[in-house]
């Protein structure tokens, strides 16, 4: 008797760390360690899962002739497992994992186009960025991760350049490009990331709001920084209007405060891509990178992933319409 209610507390204990690993922002530990770090890796849980339900299996099978009990609590197990690495693996695919290389021809007057890039490591430097930017021709860039020169040097005459601050002794600072075609353009005065949150809007005070950001990684020291920053930038996306912010967030959309944020995730059809590391295949990485808009101004038309050789992240591209 002890040994079987042993067995079946072990299953139960099971289906709570699957529930809790699949969505940990119902009990408000999507943020906190290991839950913040295993639920970023939902392509890498479901492949767990997957393997882990091929053992429980292979082990049903082989005590199946020694009675029902053991088998019964394995097939509850299996059935977890299975449950478990569906339910992962059917959000990453409903979040899409298609990545088209460039966005659709048909650019409407008053559409902007967006590429959000962390250029770390990019082989050619501001060189293959440029051409990048010539080939798509977007309308405002964010690039993390950029020094001032070569973010000076990307741009040449068609950008106006704002950049933040860097980490003392640790990353590149974030620079924002806008295009002159948008207008004139003026670096808002707020509140700064270490990484160096920087924000443009117009000098008119009509038109578009931009932020380019780069939260810290959420490593041991830095975990309430993390959190800090993520409350930070997402709270300037829903308080201000006509707003649109890119970057590296260092969270996926699994994660509280970009879980419940108001502004539309504008990776429509790509936000189940990884781009995050590029060492490991866009289906297996972790969605970091994101581009975001106030929901009552703009709509999403179409996306899409773009990859630089050397750089660890992959690029994205929206373009967004008046809604």
């Amino acid at each position: 008797m002890n040994g079987r209610w042993a067995g079946w507390s072990v299953v139960g204990a099971l289906l709570i760390v699957a529930a809790v690993l699949t969505e940990p922002g119902f009990v408000g530990l999507s943020t906190y360690t290991p839950f913040a770090h295993l639920v970023a890796l939902r392509p890498l849980l479901a492949l767990g899962g997957m393997l882990a339900a091929l053992a429980v299996l292979l082990c049903a099978l082989m005590v199946h002739h020694r009675g029902e009990d053991r088998p019964t609590r394995l097939s509850a197990a299996l059935a977890i497992l299975v449950l478990f690495t569906s339910a992962n693996a059917g959000i990453v695919l409903a979040r899409g994992v298609s990545a088209p290389s460039a966005l659709p021809e048909d650019k409407l007057p008053g559409d902007i186009d967006v590429l959000s890039f962390n250029t770390l490591d990019t082989i050619d430097g501001p060189a293959a960025i440029r051409d990048l930017i010539a080939e798509h021709d977007p309308d405002v860039v964010m690039l993390s991760e950029t020094q001032t020169p070569d973010a000076e040097a990307i741009a040449g005459n068609e950008f106006d350049v704002f950049m933040g601050i860097g980490r003392p002794g640790g990353s590149a600072p974030t620079g924002l490009l806008v295009s002159a075609d948008l207008g004139e353009y003026q670096l808002i005065d707020g509140p700064d990331t270490e990484y160096g949150l920087v924000g443009a809007e117009p000098a008119s005070g009509s038109g578009p709001v931009f932020y380019a950001v780069h939260i810290a990684s959420p490593v041991a020291e830095r975990m309430q920084l993390w959190r800090d920053e993520l409350d930070l930038v997402t709270d300037i996306c829903d308080q201000r209007t006509q707003v649109i912010m890119a970057g590296d967030y260092n969270a996926t959309i699994d994660h509280a405060p970009l879980r419940d944020t108001t502004c539309l995730n504008a990776n429509v059809g790509t936000s189940g891509v990884g781009t995050w590391p590029t060492a490991l295949p866009s289906l297996l990485g972790t969605p970091i990178d994101h581009i975001f808009a106030d929901r009552a101004t703009f709509t999403s038309v179409g996306s899409a992933v773009v990859e630089l050789p050397g750089s660890d992240h992959r690029g994205l591209l929206a373009r967004l319409r008046p809604a």
